[in-house]
This record gives C-alpha cells, structure tokens and sequence, in this order.
C-alpha cells in the first residue's frame, strides 16, 4: 500500500508557530489568564489546541478551550471568495465544537491575519474540489468545506 508524502515542511510549522502567538497575544490582552498552545499530531487531523491555565481553590488545572487550524497563503484575503479546507479537518473542528471547544480556522494573508470560529452557519459549502490544477498526488482532489471570506475577521495588530 502506498503511503502519502508529507509536504509540511520546517518552514510551514514556523509560520504555524508564528501565525499562533498572534493569537495567543490577543487572547492574553482580552482575557485574564495564561494561555499557551500545544501542537497536536498528525493524527489529529487540526494543528493546535489553546490551553488556558485555571486557577480554582488554590489548585491549577489546564483546560484546552479552543482548537485552531491555522493557513497561510499567497496574495491578498479578497483573492478568492472563500476559503477552501478539507472536509475532515472542517468536521474534525465540529466535532471539538460539540464537545464544548471553540473552533477556529486562523490565515495569514498578505494583508493581514484574519480568523474564522464555527458557529452553525448555514452558508458553507461542501464540494469536491480540493487541489485541482496543481496536484501533488493522486490524493489531492478531495472533498473540502468552502468557507465564505465574509465570515472571517481581521485579527487587531496585524498588517
């Protein structure tokens, strides 16, 4: 059985780490408490969980309350009308969002870093899109959840 190459090099999982603190950066100006995210394995389908250190009756527990997919590409946010993710990362994110985490999708554009958090909307598409013109592999076209660029908002302090 043939395996898929990985194509997520160093310099994807720097600008992952970099894209994430600036999360993490307005998190702790908007909320009390400290916050740290932890990369989860491949396996897991999403990049990040964001614990939140509780203090409660003298004791410190870790909460993770946010799950977070984060992209970055080429060009400007008003490039394309949507933002194309694969469905099982998008229903991987739903799924976390059942269970009582944020999910949220995080893209570094050009113009700034924007940021996307699942709450039912009834607009997003599901079509069998994927990567189409440039393939890589013979699993690039996929099925993929296409999210609407009028959901995402621009993260504050970026660009």
């Amino acid at each position: 059985m043939a395996t898929r190459t990985q194509y997520e090099t160093d310099v994807d999982l720097t600008n992952e780490e970099r894209i994430v603190e600036r999360l993490l950066k307005q998190l702790r100006l908007h909320n009390p408490g400290e916050f740290k995210a932890v990369k989860l394995k491949k396996e897991q389908r999403l990049d990040f969980a964001i614990v939140r250190k509780i203090y409660e009756n003298g004791h410190t527990h870790d909460e993770c309350c946010m799950i977070v997919e984060v992209k970055k590409r080429q060009g400007g946010s008003h490039r394309y009308p949507d933002l194309m993710i694969s469905k099982t990362k998008f229903d991987e994110g739903k799924k976390q969002a059942k269970n009582g985490r944020k999910f949220m999708i995080l893209i570094e554009y050009a113009d700034g870093v924007f940021w996307f958090e699942w709450d039912n909307q009834e607009d997003i598409q599901i079509k069998n899109t994927g990567r189409t013109t440039q393939k890589r592999d013979k699993w690039d076209p996929e099925v993929c959840a296409h999210i609407p660029m009028h959901h995402f908002k621009r993260l504050p302090g970026t660009f």
